[in-house]
């Protein structure tokens, strides 16, 4: 009997020693995912400054880039008024007979009148007055609308979303109308969900006078539309399968660009 005790005791220690060492090791390997939480925890904190450094640097240069856009803006309005202003002065018709003084008894009494007493090439004859310009001057392009950077900036920051058609949740998908209405919408700008509607419900601009926050549209009938950053580069979902992203502007393939505001 007593040696039989002894034997259940001995199993009961040996089952306890097997439970100590599966404890052992699920702590070892606690204590190691513990570790790998932090670590990544850590590199997320990283990420996160990283990110908000980008994020200023890149509203810092965007402000230099609106700046850039508008003093060329305003210096081809500029220019192009000078060019205005010197086709509409009239020109002076040239003085017939070489200017020399015609001799007397030719019919001219030296006053600009004929023998008739009707005003000759030279002397005292009146200018015409010149023909105004019938062509009516195109409508100016309303200014940008002061919230075109925060537009810009909702849009940069959603780069790298997927894209999903008729999507427009941030942080998630988007797809291209999507995008451009959720960015101006943030600037407190509505927009409809539908890139063709979005160009009839927005003042139209020339390709010339484009700038950061105008909206580029493709395709006929329209089916495209990305958000114009400056330095001929826009912002769009692209297609399925891809992202948000920073694409050249292929200006032969534009076929409008509006100004939300």
């Amino acid at each position: 009997q007593g040696a039989g005790t002894s034997d259940e005791m001995q199993a009961l220690i040996a089952d306890l020693a097997t439970e100590q060492a599966a404890l052992q090791a699920k702590q070892a390997e606690q204590t190691t995912l513990v570790a790998d939480i932090e670590a990544r925890q850590a590199e997320g904190d990283q990420l996160t400054v990283q990110y908000q450094q980008d994020y200023a640097a890149a509203q810092a240069e965007l402000g230099d880039l609106i700046r850039q856009e508008q003093e060329r803006r305003l210096a081809a309005a500029v220019a192009a008024a000078q060019r205005a202003a010197e086709n509409s002065r009239p020109a002076t018709p040239p003085a017939r007979g070489g200017g020399a003084t015609p001799p007397a008894g030719d019919g001219n009494d030296g006053n600009g009148n004929d023998g008739n007493g009707n005003g000759g090439d030279t002397g005292g004859g009146s200018t015409p007055a010149p023909t105004p310009d019938p062509t009516p001057a195109p409508p100016s392009a309303p200014p940008p609308a002061s919230t075109a950077g925060i537009a810009v900036g909702a849009a940069q920051s959603q780069l790298g979303v997927s894209y999903r058609f008729a999507a427009e949740s941030p942080g998630e998908a988007f797809d291209c109308s999507g995008l451009t209405k959720w960015a101006w919408g943030r600037a407190g700008v509505y927009l409809p969900h539908q890139s063709a509607r979005q160009y009839a419900s927005t003042p139209h601009v020339s390709q010339d006078q484009a700038q950061p926050g105008d909206l580029i549209f493709y395709h006929s009938p329209i089916g495209h539309v990305g958000i114009y950053i400056g330095g001929g580069q826009m912002i769009h979902a692209t297609q399925p399968g891809d992202v948000v992203k920073v694409s050249p502007v292929r200006w032969n393939k534009v076929v409008g660009v509006s100004r939300p505001g």
